[in-house]
């Protein structure tokens, strides 16, 4: 399942998960746009036609920085000539992938189902 997220404001820059969105801002703070989201049965997403490309790279270990702090396991690339890949979605926007998350526990659940780690 893919869902790309649209551009929010940078209001709540130094959010944290120990505060249970106690600090969150702006659209954060209202709860009406902000993870995490119940998913609703697969079969529900019959209808809905996704054509996206999908362009991951190989990268070597020395070009990533792995951390991890508060259940996030994070993969960022060291430099910005590093290119981990990109998702082109249907209009032909580009998205350059900054990082790559790891949650553990997932923070999403799919029908009322919480998972084990999510990426």
């Amino acid at each position: 399942m893919l869902i790309i997220p649209l551009p929010s404001p940078d209001c709540s820059r130094d959010w944290n998960y120990n505060m249970h969105g106690d600090n969150w801002v702006c659209r954060c703070n209202e709860g009406l746009e902000q993870s995490p989201i119940n998913l609703p049965s697969p079969g529900c997403m019959n209808n809905i036609k996704i054509n996206a490309e999908f362009d991951y790279r190989l990268v070597k270990k020395g070009d990533i920085l792995v951390v991890y702090h508060l259940n996030i396991l994070r993969f960022i690339p060291k430099h910005s000539q590093v290119n981990v890949g990109k998702l082109v979605d249907l209009d032909g926007t580009e998205y350059k992938v900054s990082e790559i998350l790891l949650h553990t526990p997932a923070e999403h659940r799919i029908m009322n189902k919480k998972f084990d780690a999510e990426l």
